[in-house]
């Protein structure tokens, strides 16, 4: 089956994500309910909410903010294939966002 891939037609594509707030006391006092009653299912024994929202908020879109988003191409080359990485990163999503739509030409 991989015999049948053309890496040329590849795109790799990484997205990291954290939570929005630097930590939970900062987070806005009317989201705070929302943020522990939708992960609570994610909660570890002995968690305290604060580590509970550090290693969980980024998987929520509304609780976490993209950072960094990491695309990887093969080109081929005469000698074979060569693996090119664009990296977009920065602690403020929106520009790392309409970065990565510019460069896959949507707006």
């Amino acid at each position: 089956m991989l015999d049948q891939l053309h890496l040329e037609n590849l795109i790799c594509i990484d997205i990291e994500t954290v939570p929005a707030w630097p930590d939970f006391a900062t987070m806005p006092e009317e989201l705070k309910e929302l943020y522990l009653k939708k992960s609570i299912r994610l909660k570890q024994e002995g968690e305290t909410e604060e580590e509970q929202y550090f290693n969980h908020a980024g998987i929520y879109a509304e609780f976490g903010k993209v950072i960094c988003i990491v695309l990887g191409i093969f080109r081929k080359e005469k000698d074979g294939y060569v693996f090119r990485i664009k990296t977009i990163a920065g602690d403020d999503e929106r520009p790392v966002l309409v970065e990565f739509s510019d460069l896959l030409g949507k707006h």
